[in-house]
């Protein structure tokens, strides 16, 4: 398959995707804050229970097909990072990938300095 197939396939997939994972991830995530703080049977928790996993038969296929796509998004973004760990072998694509090593050659540093000023070194002595 056509590397500019499989992206611009990602591309759609993913923008068409997103708002409905929104909702679900979001609606899921304070359902379990309610359940973690015993406030599972307030109306509040019934909307969201609603939003998230009710609707019938009808949000059973919509969670399929949203199973579905988000899968498919994964497998395309495999045979995405696929192709580019393929171009980064031959000399031509190398150009094109960005040297990690020298972008970031002092973040060790930078992460100890950091790590140092706010946690201080604790085999010092007052």
């Amino acid at each position: 398959m056509n590397t500019g197939k499989v992206r611009t396939a990602h591309r759609r997939i993913g923008i068409s995707i997103v708002g409905f994972l929104f909702v679900q991830v979001g609606a899921g995530m304070l359902m379990s804050a309610g359940r973690l703080s015993s406030v599972e049977m307030s109306p509040p928790y019934n909307i969201l229970y609603y939003i998230h996993a009710d609707w019938g038969l009808v949000g059973d296929i919509y969670r399929f097909i949203l199973g579905i796509a988000t899968a498919t998004q994964g497998v395309l973004g495999i045979i995405i990072f696929r192709g580019l760990c393929h171009l980064g072998k031959r000399n031509e694509a190398s150009a094109r990938l960005p040297s990690l090593t020298r972008r970031f050659r002092y973040l060790p540093r930078v992460l100890l300095l950091i790590f140092n000023r706010y946690f201080g070194s604790r085999t010092q002595n007052p």
